[in-house]
């Protein structure tokens, strides 16, 4: 499911694009790298809609442009990983396509998303193809991981650099989905990834980890914390459950550290309250000595130490 609002995020690439089109600069092939969910394939279909645009801006209800984005325009190609891999067999058939002729006037694109994902013989073979590109013909390469392309790929494409969305933009756009400010604010923190943050909005896991953050934030002392770990430490023993918590944690306490600055500039500003209150019962040196141990723990748990060996006495340990 593509989401063309990233594209308004990524709106110095689509500039950039369409300068290089008006001054007829275009490179044969391009690589767009940079993180999950932040418009690297809907800005390959951008690029597609763009040479099918006859005017400066793109409109992206054209007949053409429609026929792009739905996969049904004949001399648009797009491959994905066939499972885990992208193999040698699909970019084999894209080079047969390409070598036919199309039965559409106009130029034709290839579009490889998760290009990373290509084994070794795959990239051989899309470098032959690379290597002696044929007039009118444009590819786009989007990847996570620019280090698994081999460098003689690379070194022929024009490389594209996207950048990760930052909070307020990402709040922003989930906010839009109908997500609710808090849960809002804590995908902001667990992922930067758009995608990632709508699919981790209806993970029961998630819902609960939100539900018990706001618990947690209304423990006052000792016995609260002991009941809470107790209470929950079957939903803790579980790293991605324990590490996305700690994550919270992190971000709760340098928040608590910005308001003993007198900012109110927060990354939580959803709970801006209930951490005030929750601040009272601590010191800032306190606080300053509860982030050294979370980060401490969040090391901890990435060399595979049990989650429920970190988690026990963790709680108490905070108040």
């Amino acid at each position: 499911m593509m989401h063309l609002e990233l594209l308004s995020f990524q709106k110095e690439i689509c500039q950039i694009l369409e300068n290089t089109k008006k001054q007829d600069r275009l490179s044969h092939a391009y690589i767009f790298q940079g993180p999950n969910g932040v418009g690297k394939s809907e800005m390959a279909y951008f690029f597609a809609c763009m040479l099918y645009s006859e005017v400066d801006v793109v409109d992206l209800n054209s007949t053409n442009s429609r026929l792009i984005l739905t996969n049904e325009h004949v001399n648009v190609y797009v491959i994905k990983p066939d499972g885990k891999m992208i193999k040698k067999d699909q970019i084999q058939s894209l080079q047969q396509e390409l070598s036919k002729t199309s039965q559409v006037k106009g130029p034709r694109i290839y579009i490889i998303l998760d290009a990373d994902k290509m084994n070794q013989t795959s990239q051989n073979s899309l470098l032959k193809f690379i290597e002696e590109p044929a007039s009118g013909i444009y590819g786009v390469l989007c990847t996570t991981n620019i280090s698994q392309i081999l460098p003689t790929i690379t070194s022929r494409c024009q490389t594209i650099n996207f950048k990760a969305l930052n909070d307020a933009v990402l709040i922003s756009m989930l906010r839009k989905e109908g997500i609710d400010k808090n849960l809002s604010n804590i995908l902001a923190i667990l992922t930067k990834s758009f995608i990632k943050a709508l699919e981790m909005a209806k993970d029961e896991n998630i819902l609960v980890l939100t539900a018990l953050f706001e618990q947690y934030l209304k423990i006052r002392k000792p016995s609260d914390a002991m009941m809470f770990e107790v209470k929950n430490l079957v939903f803790f023993d579980n790293q991605t459950n324990l590490s996305n918590f700690l994550n919270l944690l992190i971000v709760l306490y340098e928040d608590m550290l910005i308001l003993y600055q007198s900012s109110l500039a927060i990354h939580l500003d959803g709970y801006i309250e209930k951490i005030n209150k929750l601040k009272e019962n601590l010191t800032e040196l306190k606080v300053r000595k509860n982030l050294e141990l979370v980060y401490d723990l969040q090391k901890k748990l990435l060399t595979n130490v049990s989650p429920k060996n970190i988690a026990m006495n963790l709680f108490v340990n905070l108040f």
